[in-house]
């Protein structure tokens, strides 16, 4: 069986639309597979009501 490529996508890091458009820059670049992650986590700061 001949090796295949792949690129991950990475949830946590990117909105659904850029994940889409990555996903088809892979394929139109002739990756054999994408993967996904499977949990999101967003990466940006949380923002937090100051208290009283």
């Amino acid at each position: 069986m001949p090796a295949q490529h792949g690129h991950k996508l990475a949830a946590e890091a990117f909105e659904p639309r850029e994940l889409v458009r990555q996903a088809r820059l892979a394929e139109e670049a002739g990756f054999d597979f994408v993967e996904i992650s499977d949990h999101f986590h967003p990466r940006r700061r949380a923002t937090t009501a100051s208290r009283s």
